[in-house]
Formats: C-alpha cells, sequence, structure tokens
C-alpha cells in the first residue's frame, strides 16, 4: 500500500471513530446538539410566523410571537437562563430552548392543565460540560391554543 494510500486509510478510520460523536437528538447516551433550522423572527415578520413545528398536532407549534407568548416572549424572558445553560455544553441558547420544547412534547416527565386553555409541561435532561460530566436540569414548557406560551430551565417540575 503507498503512502498515500495508508494516509487514506488513516483518515477514514479517524472519521469513522469520530462519527458517533456528532450530534443527535439526545437521550440518556447521547449529547444534545444543535437544533434543526429554526424559522427567522425579523423585526417586521408577523407574530404567527411558524418556527418550528414540533409535530402536527394543535397546540404544538412554536410561533414567533409577542411579548406574550413564543419565541419572542422566550428569547426576551429566558434567553439569558438558556444561554447559561447551553454555554456550559457548547451550544446556543436557541439549541437549548429546541430540545427542551421537543423533549416536553415527546417525553414529559410531568403535564399538569393549568386552567385557562394552558397546559405545563415539565422534563429532566440530562446536560453534558465539555468535560463530559452530566448534569440533570428541569425544564418547563407551557402551552396553549397559540402553541408554545413558553419555555424555560426550572428548579421544579409543573405542580398541580
Amino acid at each position: 500500500m503507498t503512502a498515500l494510500g495508508r494516509r487514506a486509510s488513516a483518515i477514514i478510520c479517524i472519521l469513522a471513530l469520530l462519527l458517533p460523536l456528532t450530534a443527535t437528538p439526545a437521550n440518556a447516551n447521547t449529547k444534545l446538539g444543535p437544533a434543526p433550522v429554526l424559522g427567522a423572527c425579523g423585526v417586521f415578520t408577523p407574530d404567527n410566523k411558524v418556527v418550528y413545528k414540533y409535530w402536527n398536532n394543535t397546540g404544538r407549534t412554536l410561533y414567533c410571537g409577542n411579548d406574550r407568548y413564543g419565541f419572542r416572549h422566550i428569547r426576551k424572558n429566558h434567553r439569558a437562563q438558556f444561554q447559561t445553560l447551553a454555554a456550559i455544553g457548547g451550544l446556543q441558547w436557541w439549541d437549548l430552548m429546541h430540545w427542551a420544547i421537543y423533549y416536553n412534547y415527546k417525553d414529559p416527565d410531568y403535564v399538569r392543565y393549568q386552567g385557562d386553555g394552558k397546559t405545563c409541561r415539565s422534563r429532566s435532561l440530562y446536560l453534558g460540560t465539555r468535560s463530559g460530566k452530566p448534569y440533570s436540569q428541569i425544564f418547563r414548557v407551557i402551552t396553549g391554543s397559540n402553541g408554545v406560551i413558553t419555555a424555560y430551565p426550572s428548579s421544579k417540575h409543573c405542580q398541580w
């Protein structure tokens, strides 16, 4: 085998070893990765523009929203909380926001009806630090007839 062939084989082997480390949706054995592409919410973007459809069921859509609900609400009121946690694992705040909403829909730990058409979902996610040491963080997602109202890190699960 030529030197070029040995180098190519070595590169392929290294890539094969690194492939499992690429970002995939989180479960107990993988790290949270970057969020899929989210719709942009510019200054003149309407409130009802879809940022992300988590599933096609009613109430499972994140809209741009405004100060009271949706992406703009989360960005204004909870961005710093998400950023602090996301930076520990090398993510952006919106990556962690996305996965918190995603897993609260997919497999919530608690679901509590709050009245006025609102539902609270909460779930613990295991976040990894850059050193690989995991820790648990609870996230709450409040939904209503207009989809995702808010999402944020919490110290407690949804209450009755």
